[in-house]
Parts: structure tokens; C-alpha cells; sequence
């Protein structure tokens, strides 16, 4: 597979969906996640669309996804995890 991308990544179309394919892989991981009650998951998928609301410049959920996402990793360490 590595191959076939390297082979390929200079091509715009192939990127664009590359692009595509990742971000819908991504949020594929949050219903599983949410589905399943999966908490590790979440917080994995919510990690990798970190990236992507940057670089599509969503400003808001940018600035407070990691203010979450490091309130979510303290979890464990308060008295609501127990």
C-alpha cells in the first residue's frame, strides 16, 4: 500500500480523496466508538481530527477540542473515574 501511495502522491486527484478517505475513516471510528461505548476509541478519533479542524480552519473547535481532550485524559485521576 505504501507503495501504491508513494507511486501516486503526486497526483492532485488521488490526494484529495486520499484526504477524503481518511477524514470519513475517521469519523467511521467515532460512531464505532459511540456505538459501542468505546472510550479509548473516542478519545483516539477525537485525537486524529485534531489535525484536520486545523487545517480547515474551524477556529472554535480547534481551540477547545484539546482543552476537552486534556480534561478527558485527567478523568481518571479525579473522583468521577472511581
Amino acid at each position: 500500500m505504501e507503495e501504491f501511495y508513494k507511486a501516486h502522491s503526486d497526483n492532485p486527484i488521488f490526494m484529495l480523496w486520499s484526504a477524503y478517505m481518511s477524514m470519513v475513516d475517521i469519523l467511521l471510528d467515532c460512531i464505532r466508538a459511540k456505538r459501542d461505548g468505546n472510550w479509548i476509541l473516542h478519545l483516539e478519533a477525537f485525537t486524529a481530527m485534531l489535525p484536520w479542524l486545523t487545517i480547515y480552519d474551524h477556529t472554535n473547535y480547534a481551540q477547545w477540542r484539546p482543552v476537552y481532550l486534556a480534561d478527558m485524559k485527567l478523568l481518571k485521576k479525579t473522583e468521577v473515574h472511581a
